[in-house]
């Protein structure tokens, strides 16, 4: 393993642990396997906001295979629910929940989203 990918992983592993200990701390639900890689993304709950993450999440903070480097974005307004299911993936989206969404199991999100 060369060192940029021991970087890279150290650092992704401290990201994911600060978006825990974030939707710990708004009292948001998530399963396990949450993931966070390449930035931190912007999280935005307000309160009466409630958020449910499935199983093996993985939200790319920064939007790595365009020129655009969209940061990853998600919004939950006053009493709005947003729930994502199991196996999800999010790149350079923006979500903006204000009242309910559902993200049902084995989605993508983001720009560059190609069907395998």
């Amino acid at each position: 393993m060369t060192i940029s990918r021991l970087y890279n992983a150290i650092i992704n592993r401290c990201y994911t642990l600060f978006a825990k200990l974030y939707l710990y701390s708004v009292k948001a639900s998530f399963g396990k396997g949450l993931f966070v890689m390449n930035s931190f993304p912007r999280f935005l709950l307000c309160k009466g906001s409630c958020i449910q993450i499935g199983e093996n999440f993985t939200i790319n903070g920064n939007s790595v295979y365009t020129s655009t480097n969209n940061k990853s974005s998600i919004a939950v307004m006053k009493n709005a629910c947003l729930k994502i299911g199991n196996h999800v993936g999010i790149n350079g989206a923006t979500i903006f929940c204000s009242n309910r969404i559902v993200l049902g199991d084995y989605v993508i999100v983001g720009e560059v989203v190609r069907e395998l």
